[in-house]
């Protein structure tokens, strides 16, 4: 379905006109439709979709009426017209309704792992979300008889819910009672939330690491590993819920043995690997818009060094500008520099 397209047609065909505007507005007052901006979907931020679903869906009624009786609706190739033909697709509101069902989980999800901290250590628990997934079109039998969640064949239209109980949200089966809905629209609807799911179950599950990811970072050897993991369960510092997994791993560090040797010599190294992997593009997306922010036109003879130091500044740098006391010296080699 043109999700993006409806949305994107829809923004920018009101964006510049303030006379269309005030003409929408009429439509809601007619429609007892209540009076929101339209979001526009951007689709470097795709977190934005589900406002815009949610939005669209709330001002259905007065965008529907307006564009059907819009003196370009008929007009071939047009922005109007494009939007016209996509609102008369009995398919399109199920979809949009589908959408602003599944989306907060999944944007729930996504909001957790594009967190600045280190979240490799709760990748684990979060492997729940991928069994909560499948519970809505994989019959539960079919999920808790498979040895682990990567193993649930959730492909055989066997073991998949039938229509009646596939998760489709009560807004989307509230609309299927309408006598605008068809049979085989009914159908194609189905069908393509099933592919939804699978596509999306299938993507989920290739972002978690395998059961071996922990040996392939090069950190010491498999035996020892799991003699240390096991010696952990006894003696590790004990770990608050919502701690940050950094420091505690630092403490587990301290760790000794009577001999004053680090007891956890593999183990915390390890560790240490998992939570430098990336968990999602955010850090660099962010990385780059303070280079944006550093490296301004005015600013373009900065060389590597200094936009490298700059940037770890702000990085590792906690304490507030205002609030740092510069010391002299420092001051005497940025004069230097400037002359």
């Amino acid at each position: 379905m043109p999700i993006k397209e409806v949305l994107q047609d829809t923004y920018t065909h009101f964006q510049h006109s303030s006379k269309r505007q005030q003409i929408l507005q009429e439509f809601r007052e007619f429609t007892d439709t209540a009076t929101y901006k339209l979001v526009q979907h951007c689709s470097t931020r795709w977190l934005s979709l589900q406002t815009c679903v949610n939005r669209y869906l709330q001002q259905w009624p007065a965008l529907e009426a307006y564009f059907t009786i819009h003196n370009e609706s008929e007009r071939r190739g047009s922005c109007v017209a494009r939007v016209v033909e996509n609102l008369q697709d009995p398919l399109l509101p199920l979809t949009f309704h589908f959408l602003s069902y599944i989306l907060k989980p999944l944007n729930g999800f996504n909001t957790d792992f594009q967190n600045g901290d280190a979240m490799a250590g709760h990748l684990h628990e979060e492997m729940r979300v991928i069994r909560t997934v499948m519970s809505k079109f994989v019959k539960m039998h079919v999920i808790k008889s498979a040895a682990d969640v990567t193993k649930v064949d959730y492909a055989t239209r066997h073991n998949q819910h039938d229509d009646d109980n596939i998760g489709v949200g009560q807004d989307a089966r509230n609309y299927m009672k309408s006598d605008d809905v068809t049979s085989q629209t009914k159908a194609n609807f189905f069908s393509k939330v099933r592919a939804f799911y699978m596509e999306m179950t299938e993507k989920m599950l290739s972002k978690f690491p395998s059961a071996t990811w922990p040996f392939a970072l090069g950190v010491g050897t498999v035996d020892a590993i799991q003699d240390e993991f096991l010696i952990a369960h006894s003696s590790r510092p004990a770990y608050k819920n919502g701690l940050p997994l950094d420091p505690y791993w630092a403490a587990m560090l301290k760790v000794v043995t009577s001999l004053q040797k680090v007891r956890f010599s593999t183990l915390v190294p390890l560790a240490f690997a998992a939570l430098s992997l990336p968990h999602s593009n955010a850090d660099p997306e962010r990385c780059f818009s303070s280079l944006k922010k550093i490296q301004r036109d005015d600013r373009g003879n900065l060389n590597k060094n200094a936009i490298n130091a700059l940037l770890s500044l702000k990085y590792n740098f906690k304490t507030p500008c205002f609030k740092t006391d510069i010391m002299s010296d420092t001051c005497a080699e940025a004069r230097k520099v400037c002359n």
